[in-house]
């Protein structure tokens, strides 16, 4: 009682091959300050960071208010991406 599959039960696909994306190149945390209260307890400094790309070598400015999830990520290098 099973039903054979044939070619005209699957429609066929109008859709094009989609090409591979490219890799997005990101730059890791080079080097950052502690936050405000392993930093001395100063008020009103927040912790900022520089991003180094492995790849190119570019460094980002020195970027304040970022999280700590944020800083694990990585920010896209603006070099190797563009």
């Amino acid at each position: 009682m099973s039903q054979q599959r044939t070619s005209d039960m699957v429609p066929a696909s109008t859709e094009t091959a989609r090409a591979p994306r490219k890799r997005t190149v990101i730059m890791r945390a080079d080097h950052y300050r502690l936050p405000d209260a392993a930093n001395g307890g100063r008020p009103g400094k927040d912790p900022g960071v520089y991003f180094r790309c492995e790849r190119c070598g570019h460094s980002s400015k020195h970027l304040f208010g970022m999280t700590a999830s944020a800083i694990a990520r990585g920010l896209p290098c603006q070099i190797c991406n563009a």
